[in-house]
């Protein structure tokens, strides 16, 4: 609680959309009070090697066992409160699939206000993180529709409530249906993904579901003979309904499959009586009616095709299992989730009206920029995003501009944009405190950024702009963001 006292601040500046620091404390306060009765620290014994991600959770007992490191800890209390299963879908992988994406990224979130600030900076301490595609892509949808919306999703979890389609609603609200439909088609294909590359115990499942769809899929294919089999299947449970009726309806014939089955079964497991094996035979009467019209319905040739259709699309997420390059493959469909993303940016950029919100907008825009994607890159590094990041710059700017927001050090468009380049992949905690000032060594002039009155860092103006396109006196420093 000290170390969150000395970072919450930074944290909400820097992420914005985040809950305040009062809610974060009382949710935390009370996954603890309803579902830990018991957290036991515990050190390694000498000469063991310090396993520093082991944690042990066992929700029947309430029991958090954990090594002496907060950020281990605050994990665990957030993870232990978690619902398995948090995503209602036809299709058993993806209910898996997606609702560890969506666990996993909220556990990472919840441990990002002491991970990566220390009251002092913001640092993203990659090594920490659990799974940094889970993490990005819940950073992405907390962009898309909103903390709030996402931690009601995976901590209050109302069983009446389809997120997944509430999601999608929320989407093609603001951003289209093309958007939406294709945000959804991508968080699936994801979550499978990373799920393969993950957990190497998924994988035979998942190989196995894949060649049992095929094997039916081509069944299927072949009409004549599929169509046979339930025919077949279907002249069976008619014979067995025929039986029932028979039974029924002659009281010496009940009388000896009572005797029948009582002989096969255990002392504890006897029919009590006739009446109840009566009874007993219209309750299986009823259930192998069910199955006689589950087959009418396989013999129809929409619902064949429509059969067809659903096992084609499990097929779809199956068969990633086949792919060998997981991590570029992943990278692939995160670049085209960012598009998406950079997307609903810029929309929401080109309808902001206030000049707050805006300031909000670029450090959503900043925060994302710097996000890892793996152990190498950011999002700022990827090439194939270069021309949507320059895209929303230059909204971003333009709006400035018609919002009176910003303090244009020059006339010259080349040199204002360097200095917005260098604020959307700086690490300076308050975007919109900053100050800057112009300096020149010999001949060459230096931009000097202050953060709250503390210089932090300096970039070199390029050699083609002039003394004279620089509007501000040397050495003087001023507010860059027009807030008020």
């Amino acid at each position: 609680l000290y170390k969150l006292e000395n970072s919450y601040g930074d944290y909400k500046k820097v992420k914005i959309d985040a809950l305040s620091e009062e809610e974060y404390i009382e949710n935390l306060i009370k996954v603890i009070k309803q579902k830990c009765d018991s957290i036991k620290l515990i050190k390694p014994k000498i000469g063991e090697v310090e396993q520093k991600n082991e944690i042990i959770i066992d929700e029947k007992k309430k029991e958090i066992i954990c090594y002496p490191m907060i950020n281990k800890l605050l994990y665990a209390i957030s993870k232990i409160q978690k619902k398995d299963n948090i995503v209602k879908d036809e299709d058993n992988l993806l209910k898996l699939t997606l609702s560890d994406l969506i666990n996993i990224g909220n556990n990472i979130n919840n441990v990002e206000p002491l991970r990566d600030f220390n009251g002092f900076s913001w640092n993203i301490i990659t090594s920490d993180i659990e799974n940094l595609y889970y993490n990005l892509i819940y950073q992405d949808l907390i962009i898309l529709v909103g903390n709030k919306f996402l931690d009601e999703w995976v901590n209050k979890n109302n069983t009446s409530k389809n997120y997944m389609e509430l999601l999608k609603n929320k989407v093609k609200e603001n951003n289209g249906q093309k958007s939406s439909k294709l945000l959804i088609d991508l968080l699936k294909m994801l979550s499978v993904l990373i799920e393969i590359n993950r957990d190497t115990t998924a994988v035979k499942q998942i190989y196995d579901e894949k060649q049992s769809i095929e094997e039916e899929l081509e069944k299927l294919k072949n009409s004549e003979q599929y169509l046979g089999e339930i025919s077949e299947r279907k002249k069976s449970l008619l014979k067995k309904i025929k039986r029932i009726d028979i039974t029924l309806n002659n009281k010496e014939l009940l009388k000896k499959e009572y005797d029948r089955r009582n002989s096969l079964l255990k002392e504890k497991n006897k029919i009590f009586s006739v009446k109840v094996l009566s009874t007993n035979l219209k309750e299986e009467r009823k259930q192998i009616m069910q199955k006689i019209k589950k087959c009418n319905n396989l013999m129809n040739p929409k619902k064949i095709i429509q059969k067809q259709n659903k096992l084609n699309n499990k097929l779809k997420y199956r068969k990633l299992v086949d792919i060998h390059d997981l991590d570029d493959e992943i990278l692939k469909n995160i670049i085209e989730l960012q598009k998406i993303v950079f997307k609903c940016m810029n929309d929401k950029i080109k309808k902001c009206t206030d000049k707050n919100e805006l300031i909000k907008i670029m450090c959503q825009i900043r925060y994302i920029n710097l996000m890892p994607v793996n152990g190498k890159i950011c999002i700022k590094d990827i090439m194939e995003l270069k021309q949507d990041v320059n895209e929303i710059k230059k909204s971003f700017y333009m709006k400035a501009n018609e919002l009176n927001l910003i303090n244009n050090i020059s006339e010259n468009n080349k040199l204002n944009m360097s200095v917005l380049e260098h604020i959307f992949g700086s690490k300076i905690i308050s975007l919109d405190q900053v100050s800057i000032k112009i300096v020149k060594s010999k001949s060459e002039y230096f931009i000097q950024f202050y953060d709250e009155g503390v210089r932090d860092e300096t970039f070199k103006i390029d050699k083609e702009i002039k003394s004279e396109d620089i509007k501000i006196k040397l050495n003087k420093e001023v507010r860059l963001f027009n807030t008020k």
